[in-house]
């Protein structure tokens, strides 16, 4: 799991967020694997999407890699 920030966010960038939210639980609780590209792996979809930053794996985040 990396912890991650929307690089110049604003409170009108809300759809991004649901985005990656929805992302989220359909990879915890569905197990899906497109989701799960978006978090887990090297090269994870929000580790390579220059609009997020301060991307970091924990040592659990680092197992799934």
């Amino acid at each position: 799991m990396a912890a991650r920030a929307l690089g110049g966010a604003g409170h009108l960038d809300g759809r991004k967020y649901v985005d990656v939210m929805t992302d989220w639980l359909k990879y915890q609780l569905l197990d899906d694997a497109a989701a799960r590209t978006c978090f887990a792996g090297a090269i994870c979809g929000l580790c390579t999407d220059s609009a997020w930053t301060r991307v970091e794996h924990n040592k659990k985040g680092k197992a799934l890699d």
